[in-house]
C-alpha cells in the first residue's frame, strides 16, 4: 500500500470513530423514552422500598428506627400508592389498622381512634404520647388500676405516668423511688415476688416463693433451716408462713396432738423438746 492510500485509511478510519463516539454520546444523552420507543407501552414494576425511601425519606427514617412491627416493607401495608387525587376519602388513601390488628383494645369508638394515641403509623408506640393516653390507661389496663383502686397503698396515690414515665411501655427500677429497703438490688422480680406492683403491701404468700426472698429479712432462720437434717429443712418457708406475711402457725395445725395430755403437762412448749421450730434437735 502506497504511503498516500494508507494515509487515506487512517483518516477514514479516524472519522468513523468519531462518529460512533458521536452517536454513542447522543444514545446516552437522549431520553429514556426516546431508546425504548414509547414509554407507555412499557411494563412499569411496583416501586421497591428503596425506591419509595427517595421520595419519603422521613417515613423511612421512622421506620428503620421505630417502626416495631411495622418495620415491613412499604408495599405489605401500601398495596396501592400516590392515590392523592381531590376528592379522595381517608380510608381509600391508607391502609385500615384493622386489616392486620382489628379492634386490640376494644370496640368503643376512642379505643379505635387508633391515630388519636399512634400518631405515627410509621413508629406506632413511639409516637405514643403519655398526656395522651393517660386518661385511658385503665381501658387497656383495668387489672393493673383494679388492684391499685382495691388495695390502697403510697402507689395508689400515683398516676400512672409517675412510674411509666418519659414514653409508653417503661418501666422503672424499683429503686428509683425505694432504695434497697431490705437488701441489695438485683433486679425487680425479686422485688415483685412477694410484693405485687400495683398492690405492693398485699403481701400474699404462695408456693413460688423460694426461701432465699424470705432470707433478705429474716436471714437467721433462714440459716437454720438450711443447716438443719430433720423434716422441717426440707421445706419451704411459705408451706408454713402461707398465705400472708406475718402468719405464725401453731404446731398442732399440722401435727395435731400427739402426745397425752399427760406428758404434755409437764412441757410448756413443743420447742422444750423438739428445739427452735427452724432448727429441730433429735428427742433423746
Amino acid at each position: 500500500m502506497k504511503p498516500s492510500d494508507r494515509q487515506s485509511a487512517q483518516v477514514l478510519i479516524r472519522e468513523i470513530l468519531i462518529s460512533a463516539g458521536i452517536l454513542l454520546i447522543l444514545w446516552v444523552c437522549m431520553p429514556a423514552e426516546g431508546r425504548c420507543g414509547d414509554i407507555y407501552d412499557q411494563d412499569i414494576k411496583p416501586l421497591s422500598t428503596i425506591e419509595c425511601a427517595r421520595c419519603h425519606y422521613p417515613v423511612f427514617l421512622s421506620l428503620k428506627n421505630h417502626g416495631g412491627k411495622h418495620r415491613q416493607k412499604c408495599g405489605e401495608c401500601h398495596e396501592t400508592y400516590h392515590n392523592f387525587r381531590r376528592g379522595l376519602k381517608w380510608e381509600d388513601r391508607v391502609p385500615a389498622c384493622t386489616r392486620c390488628h382489628d379492634t386490640p383494645h376494644g370496640d368503643s369508638p376512642e379505643m379505635k381512634a387508633c391515630l388519636k394515641c399512634h400518631e405515627n403509623a410509621h413508629a406506632p408506640v413511639y409516637s405514643i404520647k403519655l398526656s395522651t393516653i393517660e386518661p385511658l390507661c385503665g381501658k387497656c389496663h383495668a387489672k393493673p388500676a383494679e388492684q391499685l383502686s382495691k388495695y390502697p397503698s403510697a402507689h395508689s396515690d400515683l398516676s400512672c405516668t409517675d412510674c411509666h414515665h418519659d414514653r409508653h411501655g417503661v418501666i422503672p427500677k424499683c429503686t428509683e423511688c425505694h432504695e434497697e429497703p431490705h437488701s441489695k438490688f438485683v433486679d425487680n422480680a425479686h422485688c415483685t415476688r412477694c410484693h405485687p406492683v400495683h398492690m405492693p403491701t398485699n403481701l400474699n404468700y404462695g408456693p413460688h416463693i423460694p426461701n432465699d426472698a424470705c432470707a433478705d429479712c429474716h436471714n437467721e432462720q433462714f440459716t437454720m433451716l438450711k443447716n438443719g437434717i430433720l423434716a422441717h429443712s426440707e421445706m419451704k418457708c411459705v408451706t408454713c408462713h402461707s398465705d400472708e406475711h406475718g402468719n405464725v402457725p401453731s404446731c398442732e395445725d399440722c401435727h395435731g396432738k400427739p402426745h397425752t395430755e399427760e406428758m404434755l403437762k409437764d412441757h410448756k412448749a413443743c420447742s422444750d423438746c423438739h428445739g427452735d421450730v427452724h432448727d429441730l434437735k433429735p428427742v433423746k
